[in-house]
Formats: C-alpha cells, sequence, structure tokens
C-alpha cells in the first residue's frame, strides 16, 4: 500500500471514528470544516507526523497548507485574553477550529451564542488552543519576539497571522526576517521607576511607530502569569521618540503594567501589521520596571 493510501485509509478510520458511520469519500461525506478538524486532531493526538497530517489534510480538502477555503472571514482588531466575552471571541473560536485546533461546544459552562455555533467567551480551553495556533506558527508569531512557546493571549502578533489568513482584508504579517529598527533608549538591563517618565527613543525617525513590551517574567499581585503578554505603550507615535509614564497601560486596556521584565519592541507601522513592516524583535533591550527603592 502506498504512503498516501495508508494516509488516507487513516483519515478514513477516524473519520469513521468520529462521525460514527462508514466512512465516506469527503465529497459524499460533505465533512465540515469542524469535523475535518476534529480528524486531523485525533491524528496529532495519536502522534502522526506533520507529513502524515498534510497528507490527510490534503485528501480532506485539497489543500495541505491547514487552511479553509476563504467562505468565512473575520478582521481581528483587538487583542483577547482569559476572560472576555465578545464576538471577536466567537470567530477566534471558528478560526482556531478550521486550523486544526476546534474548543469543544460549551466547553466555558455556558455564556453567550456565537457565529457557527460556538460560545463568545474566551475560557482555558480557547487559550489552550491558542497556544496551539502560535506554536504552529511560531516563526511569524513566537520566534520574532523572542518566545518559545505559545502564551494563549492574542496580541498583535497572534492577530496579524489570524488576519493574514482569515482577515476581510487579508492584512499581511510583519516579516519575520532581519530587523530594520534599532531601539537607541532604554538600554538594556535598564530599571524604570512606576510613576515617572522613561524616554524611549529609536532610529529611523521617520514615520509613524508602534512602542510596546513583551513581558518576560512577570506575575501579577494577583499571582496571574503574564509571561509572552504583549502590552501597547503606544500605537501611531510619530518620530523616533517617546515619552511613557512608566506602568500606564491605557492602549492595552489594562489598569496598569505589573513589576517584572519586559522586552521593547518597535515596529515601522503604526499598528505593527504592514506589508513593509520590521519590528526589533528579540534584538530590542530587556528592561525592569519596578517600584522605586
Amino acid at each position: 500500500m502506498s504512503s498516501f493510501a495508508r494516509t488516507f485509509a487513516c483519515a478514513a478510520a477516524a473519520a469513521t471514528f468520529i462521525l460514527g458511520a462508514t466512512a465516506l469519500p469527503v465529497q459524499a461525506a460533505g465533512l465540515t470544516p469542524t469535523q475535518i478538524a476534529a480528524i486531523i486532531s485525533l491524528l496529532q493526538s495519536f502522534g502522526a507526523d506533520q507529513s502524515t497530517i498534510g497528507n490527510v489534510q490534503l485528501a480532506l480538502t485539497g489543500n495541505s497548507s491547514g487552511t479553509q477555503p476563504q467562505a468565512w472571514c473575520h478582521t481581528f482588531s483587538q487583542n483577547l485574553k482569559v476572560g472576555d466575552a465578545n464576538s471577536d471571541v466567537a470567530a477566534l473560536r471558528e478560526a482556531l477550529t478550521r486550523e486544526g485546533f476546534p474548543v469543544e461546544l460549551g466547553s466555558s459552562g455556558g455564556g453567550y451564542p456565537g457565529i457557527a455555533g460556538q460560545t463568545q467567551i474566551f475560557d482555558d480551553a480557547v487559550a489552550a488552543a491558542v497556544t496551539g495556533f502560535q506554536e504552529k506558527y511560531a516563526s511569524s508569531i513566537l520566534t520574532p519576539n523572542g518566545i518559545s512557546h505559545g502564551t494563549g493571549y492574542i496580541g498583535a502578533a497572534t492577530r496579524a497571522r489570524l488576519n493574514q489568513l482569515y482577515g476581510c482584508g487579508n492584512q499581511a504579517l510583519p516579516p519575520s526576517g532581519g530587523s530594520s529598527v534599532t531601539i537607541l533608549s532604554p538600554i538594556a538591563d535598564a530599571r524604570l521607576v512606576r510613576g515617572t517618565t522613561a524616554h524611549f527613543s529609536w532610529s529611523p525617525t521617520t514615520g509613524s511607530f508602534y512602542l510596546g513590551l513583551v513581558a518576560q517574567r512577570v506575575v501579577d499581585s494577583n499571582g496571574l502569569d503574564w509571561t509572552g503578554r504583549q502590552i501597547t505603550i503606544r500605537d501611531a507615535v510619530a518620530g523616533g521618540s517617546y515619552d511613557w509614564q512608566v506602568g500606564d497601560a491605557s492602549y492595552s486596556n489594562y489598569e496598569v503594567v505589573p513589576d517584572g521584565t519586559y522586552l521593547v519592541t518597535v515596529c515601522t507601522s503604526a499598528y505593527r501589521t504592514g506589508p513593509t513592516t520590521t519590528c526589533s524583535g528579540a534584538g530590542g533591550p530587556v528592561i525592569t520596571i519596578g517600584s522605586r527603592r
């Protein structure tokens, strides 16, 4: 039996198991994206290698990339985290399902009805699926920010990938290659004192820039681990500098930036996405935010 035949047989067996019926050719079975995603998820749980999974996806959908035909679109315009409840979360669940990370209906224990039969609550199950999605596309979401593992938090880089795949305007991703941004201040290992003003500067200086932080080792006063979370200090900064009131997180809809260590990030686009955007990435300085000693 050929490799392709074996992979298709594996898919058929998985489909039989999931659908509880004799597996039919895909066109006759009329598998939904959710059912296809469940088959792929089952194969992953059996430890199937990426080549096998790709062949099965190709057999089921005609597309080995893991994305579904663009019959559905949604532009993600806000960051999302555990506890959020809105239509963007419902759209996120749909996108995750299409990417092979289905979230079980009702995993949050209830909630508001959303699109495609999903709910609108961002719970732990959604966060786990987001982590899988981030690690699937690590080269464009995690690596440019110096992060090794998914965070389960929807920040700018994750939104950019989602929008490239499913955005109604098909927004482009920031390239993951070399950086053209050099951060001049603050310097590495600088300590920024909460409540004071910190000066950020970078090169180049012409254009509109995104300025943000990526939490490296941060646990807030409630014991919540912020590691990997992306925090916007300010977007659409004109020129090559910005004075920040240390701790202010109003542009990220948080009350305050907790004490801890952060990677400073500057991007050559007002909102961190765009066809020619580059970011400082892992080459930026790591700084500490804390109270006055």
